[in-house]
């Protein structure tokens, strides 16, 4: 299972197609949801109502890091 850390600022996730969608200033990619056990968002990023839906759906932890 795959850990997702989204650490820089102005980076966002979303979900689309059955896909964590992952957008920096540099690119885009995209991980499968059913590969993904944790999400880690720390300050300067944003996360869509979707991402927090399907993360409760598919019991992935989602955490708010301060630091």
């Amino acid at each position: 299972m795959t850990q997702l850390v989204l650490n820089q600022r102005g980076s966002s996730l979303s979900v689309k197609d059955g896909r964590y969608r992952i957008r920096t200033r540099e690119r885009e990619f995209f991980v499968p949801v059913h590969t993904v056990k944790s999400i880690v968002l720390h300050g300067g990023t944003r996360v869509s109502h979707e991402v927090a839906m399907t993360a409760i759906e598919h019991e992935t932890d989602l955490l708010f890091a301060d630091r």
